[in-house]
């Protein structure tokens, strides 16, 4: 059991500070994943011909089985990849795993969000009539990426403070209450 003195080791409260903040990155991610699976299926409830492309009216009905296939694909990659990413995390946040291989998928988020970003701002510029369901989609995809990025700064802050605490621990000092990290 921690004595009172480890608790208030500002090195622990700085982990404990990161790991609240992987915890929420992580929920708000695996939050984001279940919203791009209703917002698909709403879409395709109520626009099916949007996920295909202006010129899908006259495709047949093959192209648009292999169209529709490869986009429920590619949600479901999505969804595996976000949802990897908050449960490796989660478990990197309570020191039960020590892998980081995590973070390269989340930088995969970075640049998929931002595509997706660039893509929505094209859709305003080439269809103003559906600007303000695209201008939400865009706050959606920042907020998803403040998410991502939140994730990945309280993971290196993370780390970080719990190396120093191993280090000082392992070096049987003292803490002095600076906190050098």
């Amino acid at each position: 059991m921690e004595d009172i003195k480890d608790i208030n080791n500002p090195l622990r409260i700085e982990m404990r500070r990161y790991r609240s903040l992987m915890e929420i990155c992580s929920l708000c991610i695996v939050a984001f994943a279940v919203w791009s699976i209703i917002k698909f299926f709403l879409q395709l409830m109520t626009d099916p011909e949007e996920i295909f492309s202006a010129e899908s009216g006259s495709a047949p009905l093959y192209a648009k089985v292999v169209t529709l296939s490869v986009v429920i694909i590619l949600i479901i990659v999505d969804l595996l990849i976000r949802l990897y990413i908050a449960r490796t995390a989660l478990l990197v946040s309570k020191d039960l795993i020590s892998k980081t291989r995590y973070s390269v998928f989340a930088v995969f988020l970075i640049f998929e969000g931002l595509v997706g970003i660039v893509l929505e701002v094209k859709a305003i510029i080439n269809d103003p009539s559906n600007a303000l369901r695209n201008i939400v989609s865009i706050m959606l995809d920042i907020t998803s990426l403040g998410a991502v990025f939140g994730l990945i700064y309280a993971g290196m802050k993370f780390r970080k403070a719990r190396n120093s605490y191993k280090q000082l621990s392992q070096n049987g000092q003292q803490d002095d209450g600076s906190l050098n990290v």
